[in-house]
């Protein structure tokens, strides 16, 4: 069984883009209204009594989905399933879905839009080449994920095709493996202090995908829910086979298959990334030489809590009428001032108290930083 189990790990493959596009069951629909404003269709506030003004008509497309097919077939000698394993029958099932799968994926990255779905590379408001299909999106050269590099070319994606601005709450960025890992990586890691590593960090939530369909030095950025699939199969396909077909070879063939097209709902959901010089990210650190703005004591009067430099805040009592306080900074380099209840106090001199309260304030200069502490003085 452990064996078994680990074929099926090895054939399986994970298809996450599948996962982040938008699939929609039509059966045997051949055209579909989908709407170009992206959601932003909007009404006219007036009177009670106003005309009824807005026509939303304007808002939609009509997409072409002349159904294709996706097919494959595999044939397997019938000795095998009679005297063999019997997860044979099962072995070759997850082989057809996983081909499904990665047509699917092929399609939906780089399909050519000939009897095939338009991919995300692709321009689907470009004219359809009878051959080459629909023209590459032009690619842009990005070399960091900096907010304002990467923000500048999110901001392209939060523009609809009629030039309304539309709201964009994640992005996919979808990558071949091997530039994954040597490219969109190392720019998005960073260590921290400790050793650790935080991964995946971006200016902006990212959904990142790898795929082998993606040509090399080269990502997809876009909007996932702005790919339409529609399918007049499930997602899955359907599987048959027949003992019929190949009876005299003594083989059973299966046989697999899905009906569906897809393409970006426009030309600007999805951007493609010429990443060949992106670099890696390197944290920013400041050195700066540490300045000592504390105090070693206080003295003058008994304190609570017992003086402590990293203590900023004191309460004392005295029934004295004056006393004095002696502020000592830890650095040589650094001056001491006061004030007494508001006003400039020497601390050279015996500070006179009022009864009740009395708030000195004493501030630690050291260069161009400064630090408080306050001292609350009770006159009984």
């Amino acid at each position: 069984k452990t064996v078994i189990d680990s074929v099926f790990e090895d054939i399986t493959e994970a298809h996450p883009l599948l996962d982040a596009i938008n699939f929609m069951a039509t059966g045997a629909l051949v055209e579909i209204l989908v709407s170009i404003q992206d959601g932003r269709h909007l009404s006219t506030w007036d009177t009670l009594t106003s005309e009824i003004v807005t026509e939303l008509t304007a808002g939609f497309s009509k997409i072409d989905l002349s159904q294709k097919k996706l097919s494959a077939f595999i044939p397997i000698g019938k000795a095998m399933l009679d005297l063999g394993p019997a997860w044979i029958d099962r072995y070759i099932r997850t082989i057809l879905s996983e081909a499904i799968a990665n047509g699917l994926e092929k399609g939906i990255i780089d399909g050519t839009g000939v009897n095939q779905p338009c991919g995300m590379r692709r321009d689907p408001n470009s004219s359809l080449h009878p051959t080459n299909g629909y023209s590459i999106l032009p690619a842009v050269p990005f070399t960091s994920f900096s907010p304002e590099n990467y923000g500048g070319i999110l901001a392209t994606l939060a523009v609809g095709p009629t030039g309304l601005y539309r709201t964009i709450s994640e992005v996919l960025l979808v990558v071949n493996p091997v530039d994954y890992f040597t490219k969109v990586m190392p720019a998005s890691v960073f260590q921290r202090q400790d050793g650790s590593y935080v991964t995946n960090i971006f200016p902006f939530p990212t959904r990142v995908i790898q795929s082998v369909w993606v040509p090399a030095n080269e990502a997809i950025v876009g909007i996932g829910r702005r790919y339409f699939m529609a399918l007049g199969t499930a997602k899955g396909g359907r599987i048959e086979y027949s003992d019929e077909y190949r009876f005299l070879e003594d083989e059973r063939v299966y046989l697999t298959k899905l009906y569906g097209n897809g393409k970006p709902l426009d030309s600007n959901s999805f951007k493609r990334l010429d990443i060949t010089n992106l670099k890696p990210s390197y944290p920013i650190v400041i050195n700066k030489p540490y300045v000592d703005t504390t105090l070693s004591a206080l003295t003058g009067v008994t304190i609570s809590p017992a003086f402590n430099k990293a203590v900023h805040q004191y309460t004392a009592t005295t029934a004295n009428a004056t006393n004095t306080i002696t502020a000592t900074a830890s650095d040589a380099e650094a001056t001491v001032t006061a004030t007494l209840n508001g006003t400039v106090a020497n601390l050279a001199n015996a500070l006179t108290w009022t009864a009740g309260q009395n708030v000195v304030v004493i501030t630690v200069t050291n260069g161009t930083e400064t630090a408080a502490y306050v001292l609350v003085v009770t006159k009984s």
